[in-house]
């Protein structure tokens, strides 16, 4: 959803390509006629995630939500407890502290000691 750092894109065209190596700004496209400035292909702050809808569909189907490390406040991601929830979901927070009220249950503390604990839960 949000992308991969080993890809750069055209921001004209959209396509994106492999690229291991840091990218420059004299690095360009050679789709376009005018070749463009390639740029990470990832989601910047204010950008529409990828596969919003297969995302949404995920959630419809989950019969358990984990939010793991993170604040909760940047949407549209912000909003996938509520519609995992309202599909009937049991939702849990794994975080550092509670981020909001409207998961089913919440662990705190950081994520490499509260993840093995909350899966083993699970079995």
């Amino acid at each position: 959803m949000h992308g991969q750092l080993q890809k750069v894109k055209c921001p004209l065209s959209g396509k994106n390509q492999s690229w291991l190596k840091d990218v420059a700004a004299t690095d360009l496209c050679h789709c376009c006629k005018t070749p463009q400035p390639l740029r990470p292909d990832i989601v910047w702050f204010g950008e529409m995630p990828y596969q919003m809808e297969q995302c949404t569909d995920a959630l419809m189907q989950a019969d358990l939500f984990m939010s793991i490390g993170t604040s909760g406040q940047v949407y549209p991601a912000a909003g996938f407890v509520q519609i995992a929830a309202h599909a009937g979901a049991h939702t849990v927070e794994l975080n550092m502290e509670a981020s909001r009220g409207d998961f089913a249950e919440g662990y705190y503390g950081p994520a490499a000691k509260i993840v093995p604990v909350y899966l083993d839960t699970l079995s």
